[in-house]
């Protein structure tokens, strides 16, 4: 079976290269019954008479003699060719090493494109708004499901999930996946779930998670368990530095305070936060985590495909906004010129003390082929990770919810083919091995098994120390913590770019946060009559 690899230069700091891939096990390929098959981590195959094994590297998946098998339900589609489009970083590198597996097993032929962000939602756009049919399954960042559902781009899933010659009997990608606490938020009821806010638009399933992703506390935890430094914080302000799941927004302020320096040589750190204050989708999602923990929205909303009023400009998201200005003194000088990259790159070099990033960028942090930090101290001594802090009388647990996802174009000519691919890259096999390189599952069993099983998944040599640490915090937020949606209607790029001139505005002091955000809610009810 032939198959190929097409690739563009990725972001400059994630520079990695992806050892070949061990003791993978090739998941629902192997055949599996039920949602939950039982999975034995042993290094022999054994079988009996009652039920069929089938040992794939260290993996054994046992399940019943009549399972639902992949090699079965693709033969129908044996010599197709399917191509796939995401984003260049490695867990898709991950999938396109892993996929030979896939294809010998099913006789379809893949070929994976990987390009940069901004290039892959151009494509994909392209493509499916064209009917050029190029692409047979896309990885598009889920804020784009609207634009994609709502112009008829995409094939419904239904109709595959309830296919039994297609699906493993008893799939339910709504138990599959992360569901999250469905609880209110200002007083909406939140309903959909962290899978519905990814794949869902409007009741329909437009797509399973290729990644979940949030963003959440980075911090220098050789720096904060430092009994000098706890000594002095204690003496200067007041209080001992917490455990990061009881850390408040004034601590946050003051510990950047604090462990602003700049000349100090590492492991110090010359400053004390920083902000992604550059004109960028990066500020978009920045400003969010304040906004919502000072128990704001954008739109009052209780899923992103919901138009709504307009409550950017209320008291909350004013004082979030007035709250990253406060932050500016104890950023690095360049801090308004920052991206994603450049907040990541500055954790890894151990020039600021905490911030708040991605968890799918967090692998960064702890891998010391590109970490100082990780290197040089350790990743789980110096590498600490938490949610977002607490307002200090709100103290609302909340996160926002956001992820890429996987489709298929209606302008495909392989759908049930592309849709095996689909359901072999999110089954828990895979989904280990992208998550142990980089990745962000969307799957609990997966991330509970790192949790639980690191010691042994890192003597295999299938992790690097330190992964644990924020799969567990991810864990931890995706069970307990409230999930907070964002706009995801066809009209969501319009919302992004006014908010992140408004912000930018405020962080320049070109105008007053009140000021930014007024001209920000008159701006989007004037741009998109829907909202109120």
């Amino acid at each position: 079976m032939t198959s190929s690899t097409k690739t563009s230069s990725r972001r400059d700091i994630l520079k990695y290269l992806v050892s070949g891939i061990v003791g993978i096990g090739v998941g629902y390929a192997a055949g599996v019954l039920t949602r939950t098959p039982e999975i034995k981590y042993i290094t022999t195959t054994q079988t009996t008479t009652i039920t069929r094994t089938e040992t794939v590297g260290q993996t054994v998946v046992t399940t019943p003699a009549a399972a639902w098998s992949l090699r079965e339900a693709a033969r129908p589609y044996r010599g197709a060719s399917i191509r796939i489009i995401g984003e260049f970083l490695p867990p898709l590198e991950a999938v396109a090493k892993l996929k030979d597996q896939f294809e010998d097993e099913t006789g379809i032929n893949v070929e994976v494109e990987m390009y940069e962000h901004t290039e892959v939602v151009q494509k994909v756009t392209f493509d499916l708004s064209s009917g050029a049919g190029i692409y047979d399954v896309i990885l598009n960042p889920h804020r784009e499901i609207g634009k994609l559902a709502e112009n008829g781009w995409l094939v419904p899933l239904r109709r595959y999930i309830a296919n039994p010659a297609l699906t493993p009997p008893g799939f339910d990608p709504y138990n599959e996946f992360w569901k999250g606490v469905t609880s209110t938020f200002r007083g909406l009821k939140l309903t959909k779930g962290i899978f519905g806010e990814i794949c869902d638009y409007r009741g329909e399933i437009y797509g399973l998670p290729d990644k979940t992703i949030t963003r959440h506390l980075w911090y220098r935890k050789d720096l904060w368990e430092d009994p000098e430094h706890r000594k002095n914080v204690k003496d200067r302000y007041g209080f001992d530095i917490p455990s990061p799941w009881d850390l408040t927004t004034d601590q946050y302020m003051k510990l950047a305070e604090y462990f602003t320096k700049p000349g100090s040589a590492f492991p110090q750190v010359e400053y004390g936060t920083c902000i992604e204050g550059k004109r960028h989708p990066a500020l978009w999602y920045s400003y969010l985590d304040w906004l919502h923990v000072y128990g704001g929205q954008v739109i009052d909303q209780a899923s992103g495909d919901e138009y709504g009023k307009v409550v950017i400009n209320e008291n909350e998201g004013v004082e979030a906004l007035q709250y990253m200005v406060d932050l500016l003194p104890y950023c690095p000088p360049g801090t308004l010129s920052y991206f994603w990259d450049d907040a990541m790159a500055a954790m890894q070099q151990g020039l600021v003390s905490h911030t708040i990033m991605w968890n799918d960028a967090t692998f960064a942090y702890v891998d010391p082929s590109v970490s100082k930090v990780a290197a040089e101290l350790g990743a789980r001594k110096a590498c600490g990770f938490g949610p977002l802090p607490l307002h200090p009388e709100k103290k609302l647990k909340v996160f926002e919810v956001e992820g890429w996802f996987a489709g298929i174009p209606h302008s495909s000519r392989n759908k049930e083919a592309a849709w095996l691919f689909m359901v072999w890259m999110t089954s828990p096999m895979v989904e280990l091995e992208k998550h142990l390189k980089g990745g962000a599952t969307g799957r609990p069993d997966v991330a509970k098994r790192i949790v639980e099983e690191f010691e042994k998944l890192e003597a295999e040599g299938r992790m690097i120390p330190g992964v644990e640490l924020y799969t567990e915090v991810a864990y931890r937020l995706y069970t307990t913590y409230q999930y907070i949606p964002k706009p995801t209607f066809p009209e969501q790029e319009t919302i992004v770019e006014i908010i992140i001139e408004a912000v930018s505005k405020a962080l320049m002091k070109e105008m007053t946060p009140k000021d930014a955000l007024d001209w920000a809610a008159e701006q989007m009810k004037e741009k998109i009559p829907k909202l109120s």
